[in-house]
């Protein structure tokens, strides 16, 4: 199975999240920044991104971060 890309974005309006396999462009999501919310609620909205039919098999992941 070919690892995936988690990549996040968090900017003062929204956060934007793709996968990627590959070079290709797995999923995309955008949602509203929220200084009130919490770590839990972030993981929660991120569980709901991945129950999406191209993310949910269990693949596996890498990741990177940058500010």
């Amino acid at each position: 199975m070919t690892p995936r890309l988690l990549a996040i974005k968090i900017g003062n309006s929204n956060v934007t999240v793709g996968v990627f396999e590959d070079a290709t462009l797995l999923a995309t999501w955008r949602a509203h920044s929220e200084t009130d919310k919490t770590a839990d609620e972030y993981a929660i909205l991120l569980d709901d991104f991945f129950a999406y039919p191209p993310v949910e098999d269990g693949g596996s992941w890498r990741g990177a971060s940058y500010h």
